[in-house]
């Protein structure tokens, strides 16, 4: 009974392990596979926040899911979208909308970060909207940029691998020393007849 738990904290951890490793390299390899580098899972893009305009709705280092699925010009007041600057169309910002402003132009939006104290100062056309914010994974941010340092590829990356391999060699050797004492109680209790 007892090694039936340790059999199963040990499955855990491995799977554990593993997550720890294959979460940070499907941000960093999606990241640099997507034309606008952020990693994508079906239509959710994954951000991690990196100020705290948002506070206290998310904060920087959470990591939040960003949901494309409306069309860029059908965003309502209170919701909080992702956007490429107006002024600077590499830099990524999520605010809330407090203004849908619809004129000859088209669509477009008056946003500002909870936190912050003016609206921004230059409406967000719907054109430049990437998304709607869904969920937020606190904290998470903290490890996915980690792990793009070089002591984060080694902790999450190369040291949960180690141990994996380890444990899996242990596995291994236990299981070939059962084998041959199954086989060494055989041999005893079955006597080799000759005819």
């Amino acid at each position: 009974m007892f090694t039936k738990y340790l059999r199963w904290a040990g499955n855990t951890i491995v799977i554990f392990l593993l997550a720890i490793m294959v979460v940070p390299v499907f941000f960093s390899v999606s990241s640099k596979l997507s034309p606008d580098g952020m990693p994508k899972v079906a239509d959710y893009k994954l951000m991690v926040v990196l100020s705290g305009s948002m506070s206290p709705v998310f904060k920087a280092g959470d990591v939040i899911v960003v949901s494309g699925a409306k069309k860029s010009d059908q965003y309502q007041k209170g919701d909080i979208i992702t956007f490429k600057d107006p002024e600077d169309s590499r830099r990524i910002v999520t605010h809330r909308v407090t203004e849908v402003i619809r004129d000859g132009n088209g669509v477009s939006y008056r946003t500002k970060g909870d936190a912050n104290n003016v609206a921004d100062l230059k409406p967000v056309p719907a054109e430049n909207v990437i998304g709607q914010q869904k969920w937020r994974i606190p904290y998470f941010g903290r490890l996915v940029e980690f792990a793009k340092t070089k002591k984060g590829l080694v902790w999450l990356i190369l040291v949960p691998g180690i141990l994996i391999i380890v444990s899996e060699l242990r596995s291994i050797a236990k299981a070939i020393t059962d084998e041959v004492e199954r086989k060494k109680r055989e041999a005893v209790a079955a006597p080799w007849s000759e005819e």
